[in-house]
């Protein structure tokens, strides 16, 4: 296989939620509808209060309280709850519970009435072209409830919890999401974000790194910051870039590494899009030009496509060479113009529309091309043919460009509703779904050496090769031996190098948690 950086961009979250008091009042806010105990879906906060946790019949349950009991909960029989940041023993007599003395501090609180989590958490997943499904719903659960699955290739992926429930005094909720996988396979990076209240939001967030050795690690932010995003990853995974937010929405590229920590590399204004393979070459925009950074130059401006306004760069070569981006057309004001820079300057792709994907040798862009009427159709552009309009499978009427081999002779992504690979032999083909109800399926990610594609197909996380067609992530992860423990992957992708496999997985109680699988 051949080498090349990672260019899948993934988004998974799961929403943990701590300390969902009652704000004051006397009863604790409940959401309507979507409050789930002992197998029944409640109606109203006075019928969830007045039921208790149904210890009895879970292994694992997770309740909230009011007057003082944080959070409570319950794993193989054993009943833990944090009383005022203190962990105490959780007293259940008749229904009603309440905080026993702690070891800690020695006191004791109220006992109240319980509430169970609300419903899985949602999930967002993004191509390469930056699009991608809403979010979900909210789960109101404990930190605690994030499993260590004890098997060595497969990961559940925790978010930023202890650190950022720590900084925000307010009870609130906690999303994981994994936004990129490092060539090689080893390093998933992505953001944690903390909302106000038992709500899905992204009040302030911190970036974070996560290997299998190391769990997930927050990168911190800027001074003055508030907020930090990747925006790439080399292909080692050591060199993680993004971008850190101010109060006001001002930004600020940065890079890190371990020996390092986080440092600014651009003026205020500036936003990082990609980073090259060695981790040495990052581009971006800062104000409205884009940018190409080293460590012996710092920023540069790239110079203005001519006839264009208002650059952006989106990729850079996997040997930081060759910049590819986005300008705004000046008749239209609408920003399509591709432009490429090189060592000789700058010049404009005969294509417009939206760049998702370049080849390791820069040869080769696929993306998309938007009509008069919003219609979607991919293209691939070749130094040496032009561009090429790649059509639709047969009954589809739109096409968008996910993924590439790294040199480009096969294209990957969604058309109307199943996925698409496109190659230089057999064109356009449209590959169906894994089950005839499905009603849909995408092809995500691929391999550098265009032999696998992982995607969804209906509810399931899925694995494409041109000998066995579709299969099920969780099948082929068990058949190498993984104990999944009941979680079953909705989704995937998987990193250039072929090694690991990531994206959302539910449990049996349907909460879906960011999953890495190493394939073995």
């Amino acid at each position: 296989m051949s080498k090349s950086l990672a260019t899948c961009l993934l988004v998974f979250t799961v929403i943990i939620t701590a300390a969902c008091g009652s704000n004051g009042e006397s009863g604790l806010k409940c959401k309507s509808g979507d409050l789930y105990l002992d197998g029944k879906q409640f109606t109203s906060c006075s019928q969830c209060q007045s039921d208790d946790c149904g210890f009895e019949d879970h292994s694992s349950e997770t309740c909230t309280y009011p007057n003082g009991v944080q959070e409570c909960t319950v794993s193989n029989g054993t009943v833990t709850a944090r009383c005022a940041g203190q962990t105490a023993t959780v007293v259940i007599s008749n229904g009603v519970h309440s905080c026993g003395a702690s070891t800690s501090d020695g006191g004791s609180g109220g006992g109240g009435t319980t509430t169970s989590s609300g419903g899985a958490a949602g999930s967002t997943m993004n191509g390469n072209n930056g699009t991608g499904g809403g979010s979900g719903g909210t789960a109101c659960v404990s930190p605690q409830v994030v499993p260590d699955l004890g098997d060595v290739s497969f990961h559940i992926v925790a978010p930023l919890s202890e650190q950022l429930l720590q900084a925000n005094s307010a009870p609130g909720s906690v999303e994981a999401t994994i936004w990129y996988v490092s060539g090689d396979g080893s390093t998933a990076v992505g953001v944690s974000t903390y909302s106000p209240g038992c709500v899905s939001g992204s009040a302030v967030g911190q970036a974070f790194r996560w290997t299998a050795v190391g769990g997930t690690r927050s990168l911190g932010t800027l001074p003055g910051m508030v907020k930090s995003q990747p925006g790439g990853v080399s292909r080692d995974g050591r060199v993680v870039v993004g971008t850190a937010t101010d109060a006001s929405g001002m930004t600020q590229a940065f890079r890190w590494t371990q020996e390092t920590g986080i440092m600014a590399i651009a003026d205020n204004n500036s936003d990082v899009s990609d980073v090259s393979a060695d981790g040495l070459v990052i581009v971006g925009d800062v104000g409205k030009s884009a940018f190409r950074w080293t460590e012996a130059t710092g920023a540069v401006v790239l110079p203005l496509l001519p006839g264009s306004r208002e650059c952006m760069a989106d990729h850079v070569s996997a040997d930081g060479t060759v910049i590819l981006g986005r300008c705004q057309d000046p008749t239209t004001g609408l920003t399509t113009i591709i432009p490429r820079w090189d060592a000789t300057g700058v010049s404009r792709l005969q294509v417009s529309g939206f760049p998702s994907v370049l080849s390791v040798d820069a040869n080769v862009v696929a993306g998309d091309e938007t009509d008069a009427n919003y219609n979607s159709q991919a293209f691939r552009w070749d130094r040496q043919a032009g561009a090429t309009l790649l059509g639709f499978p047969p009954g589809d009427k739109q096409s968008r460009v996910n993924d590439m081999s790294s040199d480009g002779s096969v294209v990957i992504g969604r058309a109307d509703a199943e996925a698409f690979r496109w190659t230089t032999t057999a064109g356009m083909v449209g590959l169906g779904h894994l089950g005839p109800t499905d009603g849909f399926s995408e092809a995500k990610c691929i391999t550098e050496d265009g032999t696998t594609i992982a995607g969804s197909s209906g509810s399931s996380g899925v694995l494409w090769n041109a000998v066995s067609g579709w299969s099920r992530v969780s099948d082929a992860a068990v058949a190498a031996g993984s104990d999944l423990k009941g979680w079953l992957p909705s989704d995937a992708c998987v990193s250039k190098n072929g090694t690991s496999v990531y994206g959302n997985a539910a449990d049996p109680q349907g909460n879906q948690l960011p999953y890495v699988w190493f394939v073995l």
